[in-house]
């Protein structure tokens, strides 16, 4: 799990008593924000107050209450500069459930260490301090059936499904960033080739053409936007017949080609090949 620490949307992740203390923490040192304060601020609160500024900065707050009494809140922070805000809202959501559970535990085990002094309590409180600060592989032990087994055990299980969704999300973060180098890659091409092009959503309005086009045609982009493909096709000497078909493959989101005879701007025919491809989503 500590590939989730090298993505740079994870800023910090803090659990603070009630006393304004911080318990548990993790500052993403890649992080420009995070990097830039520590270089003027000696505590993490200070770090985290200067870095929450920044409006690239999002942060959730959870507090954590044990019997109806506040014992300290949890600070999720992520930047919203790489990837969509959409995927990031969902996992400060996913993650926030799970660490506000974690931050209930470590408060439980911090409470029960004060009336409680013992080798196994010190021992489950250490591995929860050193989970929350990002060792995702730690586990409490479990000997027999007592309280502090049973919750041993709890925190054990919340460890492993906290591990799995994190993969899960860090598997959902590579595939997008894998997704919209594509697309940059694509858009490159579609920009450069001598071929024009263009792209309309699924109701058939045009969304984006290429510089190739725009010189061809003689409209610009701004023209164009919102209507219709077919509406940009067609003159005098155009087979009508034609054009209803491709308005009708359009509408149907099937392929078709033809050529046909059309007219720029200011009048001028030309023709050309028609190559109609729609790209519908894997669901």
């Amino acid at each position: 799990m500590r590939q989730s620490h090298d993505d740079p949307d994870v800023v910090y992740a803090v659990i603070v008593d009630s006393r304004g203390r911080a318990l548990t923490r993790y500052l993403n040192q890649s992080n420009p924000q995070i990097a830039e304060a520590l270089t003027t601020h000696s505590t993490i609160l200070d770090v985290i107050a200067e870095v929450r500024q920044h409006p690239m900065i999002d942060e959730q707050q959870s507090a954590i209450n044990l019997d109806s009494t506040s014992i300290g809140t949890v600070l999720l922070g992520y930047s919203r500069a790489n990837v969509r805000r959409q995927l990031i809202t969902s996992v400060q959501w996913n993650l926030a459930t799970y660490l506000v559970t974690l931050g209930l535990l470590a408060g439980l085990i911090l409470a029960t260490f004060h009336w409680l002094i013992g080798r196994r309590v010190r021992t489950v409180a250490t591995v929860v301090e050193l989970f929350g600060a990002g060792n995702y592989q730690q586990r409490a032990p479990v000997t027999n059936d007592d309280d502090i087994s049973r919750l041993a055990r709890n925190f054990n299980r919340m460890a492993d499904e906290l591990n799995a969704t994190m993969a899960g999300l860090h598997q959902a973060l590579q595939a997008l960033h894998t997704s919209e180098r594509q697309t940059r890659k694509l858009s490159h091409v579609a920009r450069h080739t001598s071929n024009t092009v263009i792209i309309a959503d699924a109701a058939g309005n045009i969304e984006w053409a290429n510089d190739s086009f725009t010189r061809l045609s003689g409209f610009t982009n701004e023209e164009i936007m919102g209507r219709q493909p077919s509406d940009l096709i067609g003159g005098p000497g155009t087979d009508p017949a034609t054009i209803a078909t491709l308005r009708a493959r359009m509408a149907a989101g099937q392929p078709f080609n033809c050529e046909v005879l059309n007219y720029a701007k200011d009048g001028t025919s030309y023709w050309v090949a028609v190559d109609l491809q729609p790209v519908h989503d894997t669901d």
